[in-house]
Order: C-alpha cells, then structure tokens, then sequence
C-alpha cells in the first residue's frame, strides 16, 4: 500500500493563490452599468436654507521638540548627523552640521591609505557668534582633529560612526559623532 504524506506549505501555496485568484476577479467586475454617467449641467451652488451649520472641532496646540534631551558635561554622547544637543545648563548647543569628507577605506576594501573622516559641528551660546568646529579623523602625525575650543569648553571628538564597510556612501542622518564636552578650568 502506498501512502502520500501531504505537504502542509503546498496546501497554504495553492489556498493564497486561490484567494488572488477570487480576489482579482472581484476587483475587476463591473457593476453590469458600462455606459458613462451623466454629471448634472446645474448642481445647485448654495446649500438649502434649511441647512444647519456643524460644529468645528477644537485643538489643543502642542509644542513640538526643537532639539534632543540636554547632555551632561564630561560625560560621552552621540550627537547624529542634522541633529542638535544642548550641552549642560548655562545654554550651549552643538549642531551636528555636515560631513565633510569621509575617505575612510572601508573594512572589506584593501586600500594604500586609511583616508579620514572631517566633519563639521556648530556650536552655539546665546548672545554670541556661533563658532564652527571642524574635526578630522586622519590618523597620520599631526593631522588628527579631535579637540576643539569654543567659548568656555573644549569639545572632543571621541569617534565617528559608523566606520564606513563598503564603497557606498553612508547618509548623513546615519552619522553618529561620539563627543564629550568639558568646561575649561
């Protein structure tokens, strides 16, 4: 005697494309009227005078977040590429402006040099000129940016992520910059 073992994946196959099948013909069924509809020469303009009018409902407006949660002073955080931070209490702001360059070889790729990341961070105090902190990654003698003076703190730029794995480049918002900001003494 010979038995069939049935193949439950099979059955669920067959029962999704039956149940295309139905649902395509039931969307492309006409109502039986194939002759255009007439749209009236003159709809009426006004409503009728016994028309009441319908309440509108109200809203309650609400601030919306301008920037993210403040970062505390000498203690690390990500600062994402387009985003902003007040950094502890007396009103500073860092604003993560732009990339810009990053020819750091990729992990999967071998290159003749490791190229570096520059970056561009904003940063701002009421009452003052923004100042613009322009960090580089370049590992090379002399060359590496990673600690930068504005107004009374230092900002270092501890790492960039994330550290590029293939030749397709990484969008900006992907970015994040790993910074700690001190006070200066």
């Amino acid at each position: 005697m010979h038995y069939t073992t049935l193949n439950p994946l099979r059955l669920i196959d067959k029962s999704i494309w039956l149940l295309l099948a139905v649902a395509l013909v039931a969307c492309t069924q006409t109502t039986g009227n194939t002759e255009p509809t007439a749209v009236p020469e003159e709809a009426p303009t006004n409503p009728p005078a016994t028309a009441t009018a319908v309440p509108r409902p109200t809203y309650t407006a609400v601030p919306l977040p301008t920037s993210a949660p403040a970062a505390s002073l000498n203690e690390p955080f990500a600062l994402a590429g387009g985003a902003e931070t007040a950094v502890g209490d007396d009103g500073l702001v860092l604003h993560f402006e732009s990339v810009l360059e990053d020819s750091r070889c990729p992990t999967q790729v071998n290159c003749f040099w490791s190229g570096q990341a520059r970056i561009l961070i904003v940063a701002s105090q009421a009452g003052q000129e923004p100042v613009s902190l322009e960090f580089n990654t370049n590992p090379a003698p002399d060359q590496t940016v990673d600690l930068l003076p504005a107004y009374d703190y230092t900002v270092q730029l501890i790492q960039l992520d994330p550290y590029p794995q293939y030749t397709d480049p990484i969008p900006f918002t992907d970015y994040r910059a790993q910074l700690v900001v001190n006070r200066n003494p």
